[in-house]
C-alpha cells in the first residue's frame, strides 16, 4: 500500500515525497497538493503564493517507531483588501490542527489517555506507545474541552465526597438509570443542591442518604420530587444503634463470653459474676475521667461544662452517660494467640525466667500471626496466673461489640454453630438485647421484601421496646418518614452512587499535586459521556 493511502486514506490534499528511518524514528516527507487555501479571518480563497516553510508534526507510531511528518507548507497573500490579515499559512483542517505539533488523531489519543490516566500516568502510557509528551500538555488538553451536558435524567442519586476527609466536601450527582456521573458540585450545601435542581428541571426521584442539607435542597427545589432514603445507610444507622446497646450492656456481653468459654471446655458453668466490670474501671487515666464525668452528671452539671472542666469530648460524655460501668477496651483485630496458650504455659513451667521476647520468637515459628503487644499481654497474664484453662478457648473476635452487632444481620442459616450459640447465650443474658435482636431481624426482613406497609408498625414496636438506642433510631425515622417509606418500597438506592464515588477517589488520587475541582469535574463527566 502506498504511504499516501496508509497515512491519509483517500485524501487528495497531500503527496508523500519520501520516507526514511533515522535514529529509530520514521520520517515521512509530505507536501501539499491544494490549489489554494482560505484565509482564517475572512474565509476568502487565495492562491497567490507568498513563501514556504517546514512543519514537523508527530503522527501515530508506525511499526512501533515514532513517526514524524515533515510537511512542506505554503503561505499565501490574502486577496481581501479589507481583511486585517495580509499573509496566512495554508490550513489542513481534516488532519492537522493549526499551531499544534501533532496530528488530529494523535491529539484525540492524548485526550483519551489524559481522561483515563491523568497527567503523570498518561505520560508513561504515551512513552510506551512511542508518542512522547508532557504531563502539562495532557492536563491542558482536558482543560480545553468544554463540559459535556447530557439530558437531565428522571432518577438522580446524590452523595458527598471528600476533597479532604473531615475538612471539605463536594457533591456527586449520578444518573441512576444509566449509572453515570452527570455533574459534580464544589460543596454539599443546601443552596448548591437546590440551585442545580432548579437549573435542571425534570427530575422526578432523588435517592440520597439522610444528610439534612441534601433533603432540604431537594425539598426547596421542587416539592413534587420523590425522596428515596438509601437502604444501606438505614441498616448502617440501625447497626450503630445496636453497637451502642451492646456497649451499654457490656456486662451481659462479658457474661455470655464467659459462659461460652466454659461450655467450650466442657466445664460446669458457674454463676455469672455480677458487675465484674467494676474491677476494670478502677484503674487508669480513662477510668478516672469516667468516674469524674459520672459524678459531675449526678451533680447536675451540663455536658458543655463537663467537657470544658475534664477535657473529655461531648460525644464521649453522651456515650458514657448511658453506661453504668466503663466498658473494657478490646481490640477488634483478629488474633490466634489463644491457640498457643498451652505451649506458652509449658515454656513458663519449664523455665520461669524465660524472656517474653524468646517466647514470641518460638510461637511465631509455630504459626502465631498476632501483634507483639498482644503476645506480651497474654504472657504477662499467664505468668500472673490470670489465665487458667485456655484449652479450646474461642477467638474473641465475636465478643467485641462492633463485630457482635454484625451477627444479628446475618441470616441464621449462614451462621456457624458457635455464632448461633453465642447469640442465644447473649439473648438469654439480656432481655433488652433479645428485644433489639428481634427488631433488627424484622427491619431487615421488611427491607428485603420491600414491604412499606410494615414500617409504621415496626416504628411503634421499636419505640415501645424501651431499648434506648433502637427507640432513638425509630424516632429519627419519623422525621424523614416519606423518604424512608419510599426507600423501603422503591427499587432505587445509592449503591451505584457509592461505586462511582470510589471511581472519583481513584481519579482524584491520580492527580495528586495537580488537581483542581474543574479538572476533576471535566475528567469524570466528559469521560462518562
Amino acid at each position: 500500500m502506498p504511504y499516501k493511502e496508509l497515512m491519509f486514506g483517500r485524501s487528495e490534499i497531500f503527496e508523500v515525497i519520501n520516507a526514511e528511518k533515522e535514529d529509530g524514528k520514521v520520517l515521512i516527507y509530505v507536501r501539499s497538493k491544494q490549489s489554494g487555501s482560505n484565509c482564517p479571518n475572512c474565509n476568502e480563497l487565495s492562491s497567490r503564493l507568498h513563501s514556504y516553510y517546514t512543519r514537523k508534526i508527530m503522527d501515530l507510531p508506525l511499526a512501533g517507531s515514532q513517526t514524524w511528518l515533515i510537511l512542506h507548507v505554503r503561505k499565501f497573500y490574502c486577496l481581501n483588501v479589507n481583511c486585517i490579515r495580509k499573509v496566512f499559512a495554508e490550513r489542513f483542517s481534516e488532519h492537522i490542527v493549526a499551531r499544534k505539533t501533532v496530528t488530529k488523531r494523535v491529539n484525540e489519543k492524548f485526550l483519551k489517555i489524559a481522561s483515563l490516566m491523568g497527567g503523570n500516568g498518561g505520560v508513561r502510557i504515551c512513552q510506551l506507545m512511542n508518542m512522547p509528551t508532557s504531563s502539562s500538555t495532557l492536563i491542558r488538553l482536558i482543560h480545553q474541552q468544554p463540559l459535556e451536558h447530557s439530558t437531565v435524567p428522571k432518577v438522580l442519586g446524590i452523595d458527598d465526597w471528600a476533597f479532604k476527609k473531615g475538612s471539605r466536601y463536594g457533591t456527586i450527582i449520578v444518573d441512576l438509570e444509566k449509572r453515570k456521573i452527570i455533574d459534580l458540585l464544589p460543596d454539599r450545601e443546601t443552596v448548591s443542591v437546590e440551585g442545580w435542581l432548579k437549573a435542571h428541571p425534570g427530575v422526578e426521584i432523588v435517592s440520597r442518604d439522610r444528610y439534612s442539607n441534601f433533603a432540604n435542597g431537594v425539598k426547596n427545589a421542587s416539592p413534587s420530587i420523590k425522596h428515596v432514603a438509601d437502604r444501606w445507610h438505614l441498616l448502617k444507622n440501625l447497626g450503630d444503634a445496636m453497637q451502642k446497646a451492646l456497649d451499654r450492656n457490656v456486662v451481659s456481653l462479658k457474661a455470655a463470653r464467659q459462659r461460652m468459654s466454659y461450655q467450650a471446655n466442657n466445664e460446669v458453668q458457674p454463676q455469672p459474676v455480677v458487675r465484674k466490670e467494676n474491677e476494670i474501671s478502677e484503674n487508669g487515666v480513662i477510668a478516672k475521667k469516667f468516674h469524674q464525668v459520672k459524678q459531675m452528671l449526678l451533680d447536675g452539671n451540663s455536658i458543655k461544662k463537663i467537657a470544658r472542666d475534664t477535657g473529655v469530648t461531648r460525644i464521649t460524655i453522651r456515650k458514657w452517660k448511658s453506661f453504668d460501668f466503663l466498658p473494657p477496651k478490646r481490640s477488634p483485630r483478629m488474633t490466634n494467640m489463644h491457640l498457643y496458650d498451652e505451649a506458652v504455659s509449658k515454656m513458663l513451667d519449664e523455665n520461669p525466667r524465660i524472656e517474653t521476647k524468646e517466647v514470641l520468637e518460638k510461637i511465631t515459628e509455630m504459626g502465631y500471626k498476632g501483634s507483639t503487644t498482644m503476645c506480651y499481654e497474654n504472657v504477662r497474664k499467664l505468668r500472673e496466673g490470670k489465665i487458667n484453662n485456655t484449652t479450646n478457648q474461642l477467638a474473641t473476635i465475636f465478643w467485641v461489640p462492633p463485630k457482635a452487632s454484625n451477627l444479628f444481620y446475618i441470616d441464621r442459616r449462614r451462621l456457624s454453630k458457635e455464632e448461633k450459640l453465642f447469640i442465644n447465650t447473649l439473648c438469654t443474658e439480656s432481655k433488652e438485647i433479645k428485644r433489639a435482636a428481634k427488631l433488627i431481624r424484622q427491619f431487615k426482613s421488611m427491607l428485603k421484601k420491600k414491604d412499606g406497609s410494615m414500617l409504621n408498625a415496626w416504628i411503634k414496636n421499636a419505640i415501645s421496646s424501651n431499648v434506648k438506642e433502637i427507640k432513638g433510631f425509630a424516632k429519627g425515622l419519623l422525621s424523614d418518614f416519606e423518604a424512608i417509606e419510599n426507600g423501603v418500597k422503591l427499587p432505587w438506592s445509592n449503591g451505584p452512587v457509592e461505586g462511582l464515588v470510589n471511581k472519583l477517589k481513584i481519579f482524584k488520587r491520580q492527580m495528586y499535586g495537580r488537581a483542581s475541582f474543574e479538572l476533576l469535574r471535566k475528567r469524570l463527566v466528559n469521560h462518562q459521556a
